[in-house]
């Protein structure tokens, strides 16, 4: 997604969101209801109006029990070598959510 303006990723991921949500046969008021939102915020994020917070997206995984990558449109990493996997569970739980959006920044770029 390098390359596009805030206002393009809005759009790409709201609708990403709308696809994953809908698949799941979840209507936005329930999912409203689970996050403890407004209809009106989830319509707009799905629209590309707002922006998605982190903690909108964590919703919207717990709800519809994906993972972010699943969420966003990534693929899963099939195999992750099990030295850096074993190195990456001995993080703390603040390390490991630094050193996700490098991560994620060097799997994009591969």
């Amino acid at each position: 997604m390098a390359g596009r303006t805030n206002e393009e990723l809005n759009v790409i991921i709201g609708r990403q969101l709308r696809k994953i949500r809908e698949k799941m046969k979840v209507s936005q008021i329930e999912l409203c209801r689970n996050l403890g939102i407004g209809k009106n915020q989830v319509n707009s994020v799905e629209l590309g109006k707002s922006k998605a917070s982190v903690e909108l997206l964590l919703g919207y995984c717990k709800v519809l029990k994906v993972t972010p990558n699943e969420l966003l449109g990534y693929k899963e990493i099939e195999h992750i070598p099990t030295d850096l996997q074993l190195q990456v569970e001995k993080l703390s739980d603040e390390n490991k959510k630094i050193i996700k959006p490098l991560l994620d920044k060097l799997i994009e770029r591969a």
